[in-house]
């Protein structure tokens, strides 16, 4: 199962047995988000698998490629500086 969640300021994407819940793997993706509402902090989003590749995309429109195995990345861009 993989989801993403906030620890200790940073965002993460983790991985978790389905068996379980205990984790398997962690990625750090990024740094604390708050958006002006102050809705409150974190993710937006749960990443997207695919052929064995976790994607990850973070609120301020950075997109990540992580191996679904280890979360060790693979790629990463920002979507609004590419446009």
């Amino acid at each position: 199962l993989y989801t993403m969640t906030e620890r200790k300021g940073r965002q993460q994407a983790i991985c978790l047995k389905t068996t379980d819940g205990s984790e398997v793997w962690s990625a750090d993706v990024g740094g604390p988000y708050i958006e002006k509402q102050k809705h409150g902090p974190g993710c937006r989003s749960t990443p997207t698998y695919e052929d064995g590749k976790l994607f990850c995309f973070l609120p301020r429109g950075e997109l990540l490629c992580l191996s679904a195995a280890d979360g060790k990345k693979l790629w990463e861009t920002d979507t609004l500086k590419a446009v």
